[in-house]
């Protein structure tokens, strides 16, 4: 997937709600090589990673996430405030798909889930 170097400058938002209460706003953009880096103060409430509210098929993808919940709290680079997990600085996924993922607790595109902060178009009209 080619990228256009002009991306590379443009923050992108996924933000959402679930129906079961949770909800979650992130802020980041694209790097080299599809990485995507969320930034400080990006933050989902604790709500969505309540086994309760995960549909069965997402169990594992749950578990998978919540080791990396545990790392990030083990490290400073996430905080526990009240019903949120905010990260205190910013981080790298290895693609926009996996950040999308942790956000949203399900499967998800993370090419059209980010949208670009000013214009809402999704981050796969800006890929090649």
């Amino acid at each position: 997937m080619k990228i256009d170097l002009k991306l590379l400058n443009k923050k992108f938002i996924f933000s959402g709600k679930r129906p079961k209460g949770g909800s979650f706003w992130a802020k980041g953009y694209l790097c080299d090589e599809n990485k995507f880096m969320i930034l400080k103060g990006s933050h989902v409430n604790i709500k969505n990673f309540n086994r309760t509210h995960c549909h069965k098929d997402f169990v594992k993808t749950l578990e998978v996430i919540q080791k990396k919940i545990d790392y990030l709290l083990s490290t400073g680079l996430l905080l526990k405030k009240d019903n949120f997990y905010i990260f205190q600085q910013d981080y790298l996924f290895n693609k926009p798909s996996a950040a999308a993922v942790f956000f949203c607790v399900r499967n998800c595109n993370g090419w059209t889930a980010w949208k670009e902060q000013k214009s809402k178009k999704s981050l796969k009209i800006f890929v090649n």
